[in-house]
Formats: structure tokens, sequence, C-alpha cells
């Protein structure tokens, strides 16, 4: 019995550790595992609803591309190896995630964290291509395919997921859940607009006026799902704000990819108004 308390309580004090010190942790590291497999997936279970497991999950995608773009960066083999594929394993994880909701016949959720992890990883890869044409990594182009593959089998399961999403929901959910989307689009849309304004003296006046016709693009894109609304077309509006929200992912980790490693990164252009 005092053998059992004494692992749980080692087991406890480590993920009060890796809880407490967050993305300090690195890849290669010891606890980075314990993070990666113990910390995170609870942090993703213990939300109560399946929207906010999703944004949590799609936090953590997030954090493994950053911090694959960080261990290219460092040149540090270790780093490199165990960023590399927790990054792998996140994005089956995302995967997994995305035909579940699918299955569940809960559309909405597996639409926004489709959109925002096919934007994450299209960005992501323009960040790690930008550190190989700016030299500050060791990698080449071909060492980036992997992350285009990872967004072409999100693609895929997305256009998959929207054929079903036509018929799945009544009127009245579609107007709740369209609603809530559009005010998360506007309040990211002013939450990015302010980060590019404090950005401004880092970026290159050529990435600047893209990051910035690209706002004005999810501007237009956003009155557009609003009409949707308007004119009854709940599931393209809804489409279209995940869309949306997704490019507007892409701006903010442009100029925060910029900011750390003063490479300039343009999000790719996109039909967003198509909600492509």
């Amino acid at each position: 019995m005092k053998y059992i308390k004494a692992v749980v309580g080692v087991i406890i004090a480590v993920w009060l550790v890796t809880m407490i010190m967050g993305s300090r942790v690195r890849p290669g590291s010891w606890l980075f595992p314990l993070r990666t497999g113990v910390n995170e997936p609870f942090w993703v279970w213990i939300h109560i609803t399946a929207p906010g497991r999703a944004a949590t999950l799609q936090d953590i995608l997030d954090t493994r591309y950053t911090e694959l773009e960080r261990a290219w960066f460092s040149r540090d083999q270790k780093q490199i190896s165990a960023a590399q594929a927790a990054l792998q394993h996140t994005s089956e994880a995302v995967v997994s995630a995305i035909q579940n909701y699918t299955i569940a016949g809960d559309y909405k959720v597996a639409d926004s964290l489709a959109a925002v992890s096919i934007s994450m990883a299209s960005v992501h890869g323009q960040v790690l291509e930008a550190l190989v044409t700016h030299g500050a990594v060791a990698q080449t182009s071909a060492d980036v395919v992997f992350v285009k593959d990872i967004a072409e089998v999100l693609q895929s399961m997305r256009a998959d997921e929207i054929k079903k999403f036509t018929t799945a929901f009544s009127k009245e959910d579609l107007v709740k859940g369209i609603d809530g989307r559009l005010k998360e689009t506007q309040a990211l849309q002013e939450e990015v607009r302010n980060e590019l304004r404090n950005a401004d003296s880092l970026l290159q006046p050529e990435q600047k006026a893209a990051l910035s016709a690209i706002l004005t693009e999810t501007q237009a894109a956003y009155e557009s799902a609003r009409n949707k609304l308007g004119g009854d077309q709940y599931v393209e509006g809804f489409v279209l704000a995940d869309t949306t929200l997704g490019r507007l992912h892409e701006v903010r980790i442009a100029i925060r990819a910029t900011q750390e490693f003063g490479v300039p990164v343009i999000p790719a252009v996109k039909a967003t108004r198509s909600g492509k």
C-alpha cells in the first residue's frame, strides 16, 4: 500500500511540474512525453463540451507546430526529432477527433476544428519554408512536405464533412451556431488587427500590405457570412465563418513568427469568400 501511495505521489508531482512549467518543457526533455502524453490529453478531456475540447486540441496543435519551428531554429537534433514526432501524434489526434465528431453528427465542431487546423498546417508550413529560404535552419524544402501532406488530409476530410453537414441540423440549431461563430470571428478580427498594428515596425512593407489585404478580405467574408444568415443559407454561412476564422489565425501566426524568427511570412492567397 505504501508503495502504491509513493508511486501515485510521484505521478502527481510530475504532473504538477509539467502543468506549472507548461510550454517551457522543451521537446527532447524527459518531461516532454509526460506533458504531451498526460497533461495535454487531460486538459482536452476535462472540458465538458465538444467545442471546448476541440478548441483545446486546436491550441495544442498550434503549440506543436511552434515547437517544431523553434527546434529547427535551434538546430538541436534531439529537439527536432521529438518535436516532429509530437506534431505527427497531435495531427493524428486532430484527424481522429474530426472523424469522431463527424460520425457523431456534430458537424459544427468538426468543421470548425478542420478549418482552423487546415489554416494552421498551411501557414506553419510557410513559416518552415521561410526559415529554409532565409538559411535560418539546416533543413530543406523537402523536409516541409509532411506538413503539406497533413493539410491535404484535412482538406479532404473537411470536404467530405461539409457534404454531410448540409442536411444535419434544424434551422434553429444552425441560426444559434452561426451567430456565435460570427461573434467569435468579429472578436478575433479585432484582436489580429491590433496585433498587426503593434507589429508595424517589424514587418516589411510587402508583408504588411499582404497581411492588411487579408484582413480586408476576412472582413468582407464576415459580412458575406452574415448575409448568408439573413438569406437562410445557414450551412454556407457557417462554413464561410469557419474558413474566415482559419484565415485570421493564419495572419496571427504569420505576425508572431516574424516577431520571433525575423523572417517575413505571408499566408497563401485563398478564396476565403467561397468558403474553400
